[in-house]
């Protein structure tokens, strides 16, 4: 079905869902995400796509071949930056709020193979996932994907130290999170440090293809396998709005 406006597909969707909508994402080329808030507190998340490219309304749904990255026009605003990839919108926005170059794919920890990762393709790239198995899986399948880019990315995988099982950087900056009493500045210079002490992904064997879901979590000596190296840090001058 179209929708004239956004508003109406969300609605449409809230009634259809039983939920109460949350907040809304603009997506490169027109798509939107929305969250809607379920009556027994769970989320659900769906997706928008243009119906024709001549501004003809909204349908209910994916676009038609892979997502683009959430905040793309920053890759090309600050293409020598090191880029930061979370799972979903919000936490992309976090990782933005204190300067970092944020990012995310759609569909949270099931979206890695659902991704046009080409703009990030030759850049330094750091995963934070979620501190749970899905978020283990996404992170390596992710780093896999990346680093057989052409050219391939840098990829590190950091993982946020006094998350509890199931919480992600949202939580890791909040008021009663681990970093809830420090400033922007004092929570970007530690996720710095993280990367800065990973070492960088080597990708797995091309015949390691069993989905993330039905793996196990890498331990973090296996998922982080060689020694450090050097990081590119992010330019205080060029923070990312």
């Amino acid at each position: 079905m179209t929708y004239r406006t956004p508003q109406e597909a969300f609605e449409a969707t809230a009634k259809r869902i039983g939920g109460t909508l949350v907040k809304f994402w603009t997506w490169p080329g027109g798509m939107l995400t929305a969250r809607f808030k379920m009556p027994d507190g769970s989320k659900e998340f769906r997706p928008y796509r243009p119906a024709d490219g001549n501004g003809g309304g909204w349908e209910d749904g994916d676009p038609p071949g892979l997502w683009p990255i959430y905040r793309a026009a920053d890759l090309e605003r600050f293409p020598d930056e090191p880029v930061f990839l979370a799972e979903g919108e919000a936490k992309a926005d976090v990782l933005a709020s204190v300067g970092l170059l944020g990012i995310a794919s759609a569909h949270d920890a099931n979206g890695a193979a659902k991704t046009d990762w080409s703009p990030v393709a030759g850049r330094d790239v750091v995963i934070l996932p979620d501190n749970d198995e899905a978020g283990e899986g996404y992170a390596r399948d992710v780093a896999n994907i990346l680093t057989r880019l052409a050219p391939p990315a840098r990829v590190r995988v950091v993982r946020l130290p006094g998350l509890k099982v199931k919480e992600n950087i949202v939580d890791w900056v909040a008021a009663d999170g681990p970093m809830g009493d420090r400033s922007t500045s004092e929570i970007k210079a530690a996720i710095l440090e993280l990367v800065a002490k990973a070492p960088l992904w080597t990708p797995e064997q091309v015949g390691d293809k069993a989905p993330a879901k039905s793996r196990k979590a890498a331990p973090a000596a296996d998922a982080l396998r060689n020694e450090p190296e050097s990081f590119i840090g992010i330019d205080e001058s060029r923070v990312v709005s």
